[in-house]
C-alpha cells in the first residue's frame, strides 16, 4: 500500500489549512491522511469524522481509511469524489483548465457538479473534466508523476508480486510484465520513492530475476520465489 508521511499532522475540523510554502501530510481523525500540495488548501467539514467530507481546492494525494457504512467525500469546485476506503489523487482549482481524479487502489465514484454526470473509476483510471465541457472522460493512464510528489513511500507485507507490480504501474504510470511463476510470490518490505528503475531493480534482485526494458515497458524475467 502507498505510505504517506512526512512533515505536518492536522486535526483541526472546520478551519482551513493551506500549504503556502511546502508540501502538508495531513492526519485526520478517522486514521485517512493526505498529502496537500504547496499551493493548495482543504477545509475538513466541523462534523467531521461523523460526516467524512472534504472541501479541496487544488491538488491533493488522499489514503482513506474504510469504512463501508460511512462515505468519504471531497467536494472541489468542479468535481465531487466520494469513496469508501482508497488511494487516490485529486486536482481540482477554480481558475485551472481541467480539473481530475487518479485512482490508485480501491474504488470512487467522480461527479460533475454542475452536469451531475456520474462515472466509477477502477484503479489505473482518471476521470477529466475539461474547463470547455460539462462532461466527465475516462482515460486509461495515470499521470501521477507529473504532479513531482516529493514524500509518499511505497510498503508491502506478504503481498503478491503480481499486486505490487500493479500499484506501481499505477503510479508511475508505466507497464511492467513479470513472468506467471512470479505473480503469486510474496513480497515485504518499504521501497522509497525512487525512480521506477531503481524500484525494479531492487525487486529483481530479491527474487534472482532480470530486469529489462522496451519502449513501452518494463520486463522482469527468469527468477523464482523464496
Amino acid at each position: 500500500a502507498l505510505v504517506l508521511s512526512w512533515i505536518f499532522l492536522f486535526n483541526t475540523k472546520g478551519d482551513l489549512i493551506h500549504a503556502d510554502t511546502d508540501q502538508f501530510l495531513v492526519q485526520l481523525e478517522d486514521g485517512s491522511q493526505l498529502i496537500l500540495s504547496k499551493g493548495s488548501e482543504i477545509r475538513i467539514d466541523a462534523e467531521f469524522p461523523a460526516k467524512r467530507t472534504i472541501y479541496l481546492e487544488g491538488s491533493a494525494l488522499f489514503e482513506v481509511t474504510h469504512d463501508s457504512n460511512n462515505p468519504f467525500t471531497v467536494n472541489g469546485p468542479n468535481l465531487t469524489t466520494e469513496v469508501l476506503g482508497t488511494t487516490f489523487l485529486m486536482d481540482d482549482t477554480p481558475d485551472k483548465n481541467d480539473a481530475e481524479v487518479q485512482l490508485i487502489e480501491g474504488q470512487v465514484s467522480v461527479r460533475s457538479v454542475t452536469s451531475k454526470q456520474k462515472i466509477i473509476l477502477n484503479p489505473g483510471e482518471r476521470a477529466v473534466k475539461r474547463k470547455d465541457t460539462e462532461l466527465i472522460t475516462k482515460e486509461s493512464k495515470l499521470l501521477l508523476k507529473e504532479f513531482r510528489w516529493n514524500y509518499p513511500s511505497f510498503s508491502f507485507k506478504d503481498q503478491p508480486l503480481s499486486e505490487v507490480c500493479n500499484e506501481l504501474q499505477n503510479y508511475f504510470g508505466e507497464n511492467i510484465s513479470i513472468p506467471p511463476a512470479l505473480n503469486k510470490c510474496l513480497f515485504s518490505g518499504p521501497i522509497a520513492n525512487n525512480s521506477l528503475d531503481t524500484i525494479l531493480n531492487s525487486i529483481a534482485l530479491v527474487f534472482g530475476a532480470e530486469l529489462s526494458k522496451t519502449s513501452d515497458k518494463y520486463i522482469l524475467s527468469g527468477g523464482a520465489c523464496n
